[in-house]
């Protein structure tokens, strides 16, 4: 009996179309890690002090804000609309680009800026693109989809930034050129994006802006600058400028905040930015002496020696290795002086001007070293109104030169006090009762250095109190100074005797 054998093996066209899965599926699978890995982006290392985490985003962004679980985009270029930057885990973001086209006309729609109010994105767009009169519109954004809800109302011809404080919108202007002639404003609008008021701008380029809870930022895109507004959220109070700094950014276009960090977008390198955390939480206690990101870059160099005993040639050494241009010596002597006097700023310019061959920088070096030598100047100004119940120096400059302390200042009073100065004896209290009224001050100078200290006393008349040009002190040594001048007021209201104390500190080095 003969055994037959059962053979097994794949055909020919069965090999074919195993081949074919094969190959689509490998093609389908590279295509799907190509796009998802092309949609990752990750945060790396920057290349300047003020920034020391950047994403790479290939989008030239024309605002920026975040929307309590994304950093969203406005998109300069086609097509347009939004762009969504969705964080995930170590420095990795999930990138999606959404066209905006509004549904009566069918047309792709840009946006100059953009801010989240909590429950959905506000924008500013071009009127001609909804058949509005007015050449920009304000517009409100779905926040899931980005469909354009509505469009509500005009905006400022010139407005291109956008920020929610909570209570009220802030706008700022931004002409088409740095060249271009024209006014620059801050506007302010009420929760239905009404206009309230106007005050004066930080620049012509505003191209980002946001409210991070104690700041109102301005970010001008012309000016390369920073603008820290204190905004009161006051009906009765001009926003106040408190700070501002100059950024390394290329072009900026956009500013965020996340909760955490302050995000920059900078159109000149299609990037996000992270500003320097340290940086920011010295803003937030109110130290303001880092203005610009040269002065941070020798800050950085010198922080190592502020502690310790260093040489001469330690101290040069960021001059001499960093390359540091004629303009950014100003803040390079700012930042020693904070940690040095000035005898021994005078030591480290000399011996940086010994090993230097620059011309522009030797003349620069010279200019700093006889300001260190020959004078001190003190510019204090109080630009906010008077309190009726207070007195105030609106402002105190002097100067110091040749061994002379020669102070021009103001003093002024508020009404309550002014009217109380003259006012009648209450009838509450007794004519026994000692009590005279008077507005007085005392400017005391003290030389930190050795204690010595000289107190000059005035008598304030009339509705203020203004002295030109008055010699405070002569002989002076070098060293460091303290200056308060300390007000003192009596006046009657209607009912009681009431006082009125205050100080003003001054610190100045010669």
């Amino acid at each position: 009996m003969s055994e037959h054998k059962k053979q097994t093996g794949i055909s020919l066209t069965g090999l074919i179309v195993l081949l074919l899965v094969f190959v689509v599926f490998s093609f389908g699978a590279g295509w799907f890690a190509n796009t998802y890995y092309a949609n990752r982006l990750s945060l790396v290392a920057g290349s300047t002090p003020d920034f020391p985490s950047v994403v790479g985003i290939d989008v030239e962004a024309d605002g920026l804000t975040w929307d309590g679980q994304n950093l969203i985009l406005t998109n300069r270029r086609s097509p347009w609309g939004i762009v969504r930057l969705t964080p995930l885990e170590n420095g990795q973001f999930r990138k999606k680009g959404i066209p905006v086209v509004d549904d009566d006309y069918l047309q792709q729609v840009s946006f100059q800026g953009i801010s989240w109010n909590g429950t959905s994105l506000i924008a500013i767009s071009y009127g001609d693109r909804f058949q509005s009169i007015h050449s920009k519109v304000f517009v409100e954004l779905d926040p899931l989809t980005y469909k354009i809800t509505r469009v509500i109302g005009k905006a400022p011809d010139d407005a291109h930034c956008l920020a929610w404080d909570g209570q009220n919108y802030w706008a700022g202007t931004r002409l088409n050129s740095a060249q271009q002639k024209g006014e620059s404003a801050l506007y302010k609008f009420d929760q239905n994006l009404k206009l309230v008021d106007s005050y004066d701008g930080a620049g012509i380029g505003c191209q980002g802006m946001v409210w991070d809870g104690k700041f109102l930022w301005w970010g001008d895109a012309f000016s390369n600058t920073v603008t820290l507004y204190n905004i009161h959220n006051s009906s009765s109070t001009s926003p106040a400028v408190l700070h501002q700094y100059r950024p390394s950014i290329k072009r900026q276009a956009g500013i965020a905040y996340d909760g955490k960090d302050i995000w920059f977008a900078d159109a000149g390198n299609n990037q996000l930015t992270i500003l320097h955390q340290d940086l920011y939480l010295d803003w937030l206690g109110g130290d303001y002496e880092i203005s610009n990101h040269s002065q941070l870059s020798i800050a950085e160099h010198t922080a190592p020696y502020q502690s310790e005993d260093v040489s001469v040639d330690m101290l040069i050494k960021p001059l001499l290795q960093d390359n540091i241009n004629a303009v950014d010596i100003a803040s390079y002597v700012d930042t020693l002086r904070a940690r040095y006097s000035n005898d021994e700023i005078r030591q480290v310019l000399n011996k940086a001007r010994e090993k230097i061959v620059d011309t522009s920088v030797i003349n620069t070096l010279n200019q700093e070293i006889a300001k260190l030598v020959d004078s001190g100047k003190i510019d204090y100004r109080y630009d906010e109104p008077i309190e009726d119940d207070s007195v105030k120096i609106k402002y105190f400059r002097a100067t110091i030169e040749n061994g002379k302390l020669v102070a021009s200042w103001k003093v002024v009073a508020g009404e309550e006090i002014l009217s109380g100065i003259d006012a009648p004896r209450p009838q509450q209290i007794p004519d026994a009762y000692d009590f005279y009224t008077f507005i007085h001050y005392t400017i005391n100078i003290s030389n930190i250095d050795t204690g010595e200290n000289i107190e000059l006393d005035y008598e304030f008349f009339d509705n203020e109190d203004e002295r030109k040009d008055v010699l405070l002190l002569q002989n002076i040594k070098q060293g460091e100074y303290q200056i308060n001048i300390i007000i003192n007021a009596q006046y009657y209201t209607e009912t009681t005797a009431s006082h009125y104390n205050s100080e003003l500190g001054i610190k100045v080095s010669y």
